[in-house]
């Protein structure tokens, strides 16, 4: 769902109820837009639109609520209800729980200046995803929301460039390594695979974050560095990168819990940049793109030529 009008949001566990009849009434008397008005004229247009939920809205979910009491016999009518929320200028749902809002006001605070994003269950507010990948996220959901194809066109190239700067320095790496904990390390070798043997015989094969924990703790002490850097151990918190194939350690993915250990090893330059960025940035944001059918490869169209 894509939206281009106000939207006031009213929370009983994430309802949205759309005023845009009464927010274009409101548009037209004004003339002017949101973003052509004054922070003046904002805060006068805001009060506006609390006064018609408040006089108009409120009023009906109320009788609704005590209807519904009446027939069910509800013993205290105060735990069921509704009140609004934030009201938005647009807002993209990508699935229930998962939505990005251009809030001008939440809960008595307004923002007057500009909207402020307001996210839920997407990859920008996961505690998993890399900083500079939730900066990235945040600017480019913010874009969707606010400005055009073009706009997000545009800043995602110049995001790439900088996230491709980032992997080849090993002091800054941590923004962009995907973030992970480990909960089992209990796997062995069983040829070119690392498994565990299962109550019924069968093989299981370790899961990504394991593997490159294994990996890791193989290596320093292999290469003898366990007095410079900690093993790995269920429950810790992990960093991983991806690596080309063609790297001295024959792995796909390492985890590490310090940048000197991948200056250590010498192992920058084998990190698999792309493979990163799609997974930490584009696979978050391929999801809001496909909902809104917008797309970050641009249409050459002959106008450009001139």
């Amino acid at each position: 769902m894509f939206n281009k009008d106000i939207l006031l949001y009213i929370d009983t566990d994430s309802n949205y109820y759309k005023i845009d009849k009464y927010v274009n009434y409101l548009l037209k008397s004004i003339k002017k837009s949101f973003n052509e008005m004054s922070e003046n004229e904002r805060d006068k247009f805001i009060d506006n639109i609390l006064t018609f939920i408040n006089n108009i809205v409120q009023p009906a979910i109320d009788d609704t609520v005590k209807d519904i009491a009446d027939m069910f016999n509800f013993y205290q009518i105060g735990f069921v209800g509704a009140k609004v929320e934030k009201i938005g200028v647009d807002g993209i749902w990508v699935a229930k729980k998962k939505y990005a809002i251009a809030k001008i006001y939440d809960e008595g605070t307004k923002y007057l200046k500009e909207p402020s994003l307001a996210v839920t269950g997407l990859e920008y507010v996961r505690s998993s995803t890399p900083d500079y990948a939730k900066e990235v996220l945040g600017k480019a959901i913010k874009i969707m929301l606010l400005g055009n194809e073009k706009e997000l066109q545009d800043y995602m190239s110049k995001a790439k460039d900088k996230f491709y700067e980032i992997a080849k320095n090993y002091k800054e790496i941590g923004k962009i390594s995907r973030i992970t904990g480990v909960n089992s390390l209990d796997y062995e070798w069983k040829g070119d695979r690392l498994c565990k043997i299962k109550a019924n015989g069968s093989l299981q094969t370790a899961p990504m974050n394991s593997k490159a924990a294994i990996i890791y703790n193989q290596i320093i002490e292999e290469k003898g560095l366990t007095e410079k850097f900690e093993k790995i151990m269920d429950g810790n918190k992990i960093k991983i990168i991806h690596l080309q194939k063609d790297n001295p350690f024959g792995a796909e993915v390492l985890a590490y819990t310090d940048e000197e250990f991948l200056k250590e090893i010498d192992i920058i330059k084998y990190i698999d940049i792309e493979t990163l960025w799609e997974k930490t940035v584009m696979s978050g944001l391929e999801i809001i793109l496909e909902k809104i059918n917008w797309s970050l490869k641009r249409n050459s169209i002959i106008s450009d030529l001139f």
